[in-house]
């Protein structure tokens, strides 16, 4: 569909016209629907035939009527060329566009049909088409002077059917956690009130959902490019130039508003990223600049960072690679910090708890936050800082984490069900509380696994079946039986190896002062950056490979336990 209209102007002979045809994609429309309209001259039967230009779609457009005149075997095209010539006025190169595609369809649905009525059909045809090349040679030429649209130019306003299609997207109940190019594109070049509509939508998704969506966002940044021409001090004014550079302004605001949903750092507008983002724009038009390294650099800066009172920022997790983890944390203002978490609890089908099902997310919400209020006592950092987690009760909000902002959903099942972040058994205690809502911060399990592994052939070694089985069913008579997660750094005397003897050394035994390590608490504060956590980060990627699938493993939790082990020497 063409994103812009065609400026009426009738043709008459010595006098420039000129249209603004805003996508060549219209171009390509208008020669390759064309169909012609064949009318005999009233004076000059027998000596000239006349085609007459003629399109539905486009009543209002230059082409209608202009005429390909045939006269024994000349044909004078030059009503065709000053039509093509208007055209193509906006544009840097849509020269090659049209003497390659368009030149062969106007030869072959305009010039070689109405040269079968000439007296010598192939001369006819070899003529034309040598003034045809003639023309558009002399238009490369013209074009290769002014300043241009560039090629793939959306302007603001251009996107109504993306928007459409995205409004439809986001209706779905968990839209492929919201990773859309449509979106993206919607985004970019809709109007302010489709801007707002959709950024709405995204406001109160997930953070996954709102980083999915940035990232899109930023991808399609590469069809953003400045004419260099524009980049002259005699151009800067031009109306060429100075639109491409009202419309930059706006999607670099839409783009800073995305970035803050997604990060929620009160400062990004004041920091450094403004200046970069000018500087990478205006670099697309020397070299091909990835703005996805950009927004890589931001979220490093964001998670190196360190909050002052009344500041939060989003932090990304990076101990903890399968689940995504992200939450926002908050500095108060009497220095403390504090992340607070939307739980859903539920009932399963194996429930067998204290209270009825209807009853269940209550019960376990302040179950919960009590054994919260507990821990949040102990959980320090090296220098005393203290940490607060605190559990909100978002009500009836919906079960899909899709269409809850934030919210984590935990399913109540037996007592004899082992416990995860997303399932706690029915008479879950409170150091197992800690360690799976610690989870939800990104720390991964460092514990040895006893329970789960892989059959494997006695002789070859190789799986039989790679899915992860209960030890206690193993038939070790006949297969041997691998533990799983033989790659992970185990750690002695920790809330996530053996939550109950940290919870022991704290609160009873008084033999260490916080529930966390100095690793585990710099990791929930400074997420994935790498200046401060890459050991810890690192190692903690190995937490759940196995040697059975990934024999390289091994060799990198070497690494790993001599890295942390020089680090604790130091």
């Amino acid at each position: 569909m063409c994103r812009s209209g065609i400026r009426n102007t009738h043709i008459k002979q010595n006098r420039k016209v000129t249209m603004t045809l805003k996508m060549k994609s219209c171009l390509f429309i208008i020669f390759s629907s064309l169909f012609f309209t064949w009318a005999l001259s009233a004076n000059n039967l027998k000596e000239s035939k006349v085609i007459n230009i003629t399109h539905p779609g486009f009543k209002t457009s230059e082409f209608q009527g202009s005429q390909v005149i045939l006269t024994g075997n000349e044909m004078d095209i030059s009503d065709l060329v000053s039509g093509i010539e208007r055209a193509t006025q906006p544009y840097h190169d849509i020269f090659h566009f049209i003497n390659t595609d368009l030149k062969e369809q106007i030869m072959a649905k305009m010039i070689n049909p109405l040269c079968q009525e000439a007296e010598n059909p192939d001369l006819c045809q070899q003529s034309t088409r040598q003034k045809l090349q003639v023309a558009i040679n002399s238009l490369g030429e013209k074009l290769s002077e002014g300043v241009f649209y560039p090629e793939e130019y959306w302007p603001i306003g251009s996107s109504k059917a993306h928007f459409k299609a995205s409004m439809d997207f986001f209706k779905k109940e968990c839209p492929d956690q919201c990773t859309s190019n449509i979106v993206a594109t919607a985004l970019l070049y809709g109007t302010d009130a489709e801007y707002s509509q959709l950024y709405d939508k995204i406001k109160n998704r997930s953070d996954l959902c709102q980083k999915n969506i940035l990232e899109s966002t930023e991808k399609q940044l590469g069809r953003i490019t400045m004419p260099k021409e524009c980049l002259n001090e005699e151009n800067k004014n031009h109306v060429v130039c100075e639109t491409i550079s009202q419309h930059v302004q706006t999607i670099q605001t839409r783009i800073f508003a995305l970035t803050e949903l997604t990060y929620g750092f009160d400062a990004l507008k004041h920091s450094v990223v403004t200046f970069c983002f000018e500087c990478k724009f205006l670099e697309r038009t020397q070299e091909n600049t990835n703005f996805l390294e950009l927004i890589g650099h931001l979220e490093d800066q964001i998670q190196c960072s360190t909050l002052e009172p009344g500041q939060q920022k989003r932090v990304y997790a990076n101990t903890f690679p399968t689940n995504n983890e992200s939450y926002d944390l908050k500095r108060e203002t009497d220095g403390s910090y504090s992340v607070t978490f939307n739980l859903k609890f539920s009932a399963d089908s194996d429930y067998d708890g204290p209270v009825p099902p209807e009853h269940v997310h209550a019960y376990y919400v302040d179950k919960v936050q009590k054994c919260m209020d507990v821990a949040n006592q102990k959980l320090l950092g090296p220098n005393g800082e203290k940490l607060k987690l605190i559990i909100n009760k978002p009500g009836n909000s919906t079960n899909d984490i899709c269409l809850g902002k934030n919210t984590k959903n935990i399913s109540i099942r037996s007592k004899s069900y082992r416990h995860d972040s997303k399932n706690y058994a029915s008479d879950i205690d409170c150091p197992t509380i800690t360690h799976e809502v610690l989870h939800l911060l990104g720390l991964c399990d460092e514990y040895k696994e006893e329970k789960l592994g892989y059959y494997t052939d006695p002789l070859t070694g190789e799986p039989i079946s790679n899915e992860k089985k209960n030890i206690d069913n193993a038939e070790t008579s006949y297969h041997s039986f691998i533990l799983a997660y033989d790659c992970r750094i185990i750690k002695e005397n920790s809330i996530m190896s053996d939550q109950q003897e940290r919870w022991d050394n704290v609160f009873k035994n008084n033999t260490e002062p916080s529930l966390l390590t100095t690793e585990q608490f710099n990791a929930i504060l400074y997420g994935s950056c790498e200046e401060k956590n890459k050991t810890f980060n690192k190692c903690s990627q190995l937490a759940y490979q196995s040697s059975i699938e990934s024999p390289e493993c091994m060799k990198k939790k070497q690494e790993c336990e001599e890295e942390l082990t020089n680090e604790h020497t130091q």
